[in-house]
C-alpha cells in the first residue's frame, strides 16, 4: 500500500513534459525560471501548477497580457510592476545589511548596546569595589598621610564610584546623543 502512494504524483501538480509542451519552452527556459520540482516518482519530476502559472505571468505572459492592453492600462501595469520591483529591491537591500550586521555581530565586531550596558555594568561594579577599598589601601601603604587627605580622597572616590554605578543609566542617553549628533552631520 506504502508502494501506491509513492507512485502517485503530489496533488496539484503537472509533469514536466507537460509543462514543457504546454508553455512551448526548452528545459533550459523552465530551469532559468527558477522553478522548484514539487515531487518526483521515479524519474518523472514534477511541479506546482500554481507555481507554473505564476512564472509563466511573470516571465511570458506578462508580456502577452500587456500586448493585449490600451495604452493606458498597459502604462498602469507597467508602474505596478515598476513598484513591484522597487519593493522587492528594498527588501533584498534590507536583508542583505540585516545579514552584514549579523555577521559582523557573530564576528565580534559589533555589538548591541544591550550587551554594551551589560558589560560595562559589570566593569563599572568591579571599578567601585576597587574604589572603596582605596582610602583603606592608602593609609595601609602610606601611614604618615593625615586623616583629612584620606577623608579628601574618600570623598572624591565616592563620587567617581556614583559615576561608575550610573554606566547603566547613562549609556542609554548617550547613545541617543550620539546617534542624534550623526543625523546632525548627514
Amino acid at each position: 500500500m506504502s508502494s501506491d502512494r509513492k507512485r502517485q504524483p503530489p496533488p496539484g501538480t503537472v509533469p514536466k513534459k507537460v509543462v514543457l509542451e504546454a508553455l512551448a519552452i526548452t528545459p533550459q527556459a523552465l530551469g532559468k525560471w527558477g522553478l522548484r520540482p514539487a515531487g518526483k516518482v521515479g524519474r518523472e519530476v514534477f511541479y506546482n501548477l500554481e507555481d507554473v502559472f505564476r512564472a509563466w505571468v511573470e516571465k511570458r505572459g506578462a508580456s502577452e497580457i500587456i500586448g493585449n492592453l490600451d495604452d493606458d492600462e498597459a502604462e498602469t501595469a507597467r508602474q505596478v510592476t515598476q513598484g513591484r520591483l522597487e519593493e522587492e529591491y528594498k527588501l533584498t537591500k534590507a536583508r542583505r545589511i540585516s545579514q552584514e550586521l549579523k555577521n559582523e555581530e557573530k564576528e565580534g565586531r559589533l555589538i548591541s548596546t544591550d550587551f554594551a550596558t551589560f558589560a560595562l555594568s559589570r566593569i563599572a561594579a568591579q571599578i567601585a569595589t576597587i574604589l572603596d577599598t582605596l582610602p583603606l589601601s592608602m593609609r595601609r601603604a602610606h601611614p604618615d598621610l593625615e586623616p583629612r587627605h584620606i577623608d579628601a580622597l574618600t570623598r572624591e572616590i565616592a563620587k567617581a564610584r556614583n559615576t561608575a554605578a550610573q554606566v547603566d543609566e547613562l549609556l542609554p542617553e548617550l547613545v541617543e546623543e550620539y546617534v542624534e549628533s550623526l543625523s546632525e552631520t548627514d
